[in-house]
């Protein structure tokens, strides 16, 4: 990724210790729920594997992906999430989460997170893309938006090491 800005992510002691008891299965199921609260409709999990076993796990969905402005608003915190003042998404789907921290229970599943998120702006559809590593949880590195060669908003997650 180029481009790339540092952010913080404002920890709190009981939130890190509230994600970090998370299994992957919880933590798969959050990722899919987030993918829901966007208004996928289509939402897919692979594991890819070589001879060596495991290497990712990728959450692909067709929602609203994540803009520049919501990952600048709300993925600095755990907690204040846009979830929990609303009841449903655009499209009527109840919300599943609200505590904002969904996310860091994928480290459950491994070390390093990648999001490439499209998004609809203004003119175009824009690419995002947010990294995190468990190393450092309490930073995450977020591109530039660029225009994006995709025409349809998603969301892409592969979780590995």
């Amino acid at each position: 990724m180029s481009n790339l800005s540092k952010r913080k992510v404002n920890l709190s002691d009981d939130h890190v210790k509230r994600v970090s008891r998370a299994t992957p299965v919880q933590a798969i199921e959050e990722l899919v729920w987030n993918s829901l609260d966007a208004d996928a409709t289509r939402v897919s999990v692979r594991i890819e594997s070589n001879d060596m076993g495991n290497q990712s796990i990728i959450i692909e969905d067709n929602g609203e992906g994540i803009t520049e402005e919501q990952a600048n608003a709300y993925l600095i915190y755990i907690g204040n999430s846009w979830k929990a003042a609303k009841s449903e998404t655009k499209s009527g789907r109840p919300i599943h989460g609200q505590k904002g921290a969904g996310r860091f229970k994928s480290f459950s599943i491994g070390r390093i997170v990648d999001w490439k998120s499209v998004y609809q702006g203004k003119n175009d559809f824009y690419q995002l893309d947010i990294s995190l590593n468990s190393d450092n949880a309490n930073e995450f590195n977020i591109s530039n938006p660029s225009v994006s060669k995709t025409k349809q908003s998603s969301s892409v997650i592969t979780i590995s090491e």
